[in-house]
């Protein structure tokens, strides 16, 4: 028995209107509506809604390239504010970063920035790279712990950095 889109994933579709087919849709998307409805059926039906409400004037969101980017996109997007980054951090709640999910995404797509900036941080601070990664992962008991406390220290770092440039400047 087929089954029908669900108004959750007709909403997240709808966010994506520049696309024609389930294939030109984001991977993590694609899984999250996939993880609601059986394989054989969903991709009939994402098609059959993106091609009733294909928009071709609607754009696709620029994608970033580095961890400054990601939050000067989400300032210009009203998402946030960088200060309020800079200033809180982001256990207050930044969209985008709330749920282990969003940060394990977040991780798998900036990890190589990420540990660039742990084994910067630990040579200006003159220590080893495991023994500064201490400093920035306390208590994590789980990958996505783990990786989420990476996350926010390297997004809490670089909003620091990105305010003390426009304040220099």
């Amino acid at each position: 028995m087929p089954r029908h889109l669900m108004t959750k994933q007709k909403q997240l579709l709808d966010k994506h209107r520049w696309c024609k087919k389930w294939q030109d849709l984001p991977g993590p998307v694609y899984r999250s509506l996939e993880q609601l409805n059986d394989y054989e059926t969903i991709q009939h039906h994402i098609d059959d809604h993106l091609q009733r409400n294909f928009d071709p004037d609607a754009k696709k969101p620029e994608e970033a390239k580095h961890i400054a980017h990601w939050l000067q996109l989400g300032e210009k997007d009203e998402s946030f504010l960088i200060k309020d980054i800079a200033t809180h951090g982001c256990s207050g709640g930044v969209p985008g970063l709330v749920y282990y999910s969003d940060t394990s995404e977040f991780y798998d797509i900036f990890h190589l920035e990420i540990w660039l900036m742990i084994g910067d941080h630990a040579a200006d601070a003159g220590q080893k790279t495991g023994d500064f990664l201490g400093t920035v992962v306390k208590d994590a008991c789980s990958r996505a712990q783990f990786k989420n406390a990476l996350v926010w220290w390297a997004v809490e770092v670089r909003a620091q950095e990105l305010v003390a440039k426009r304040e220099a400047a």
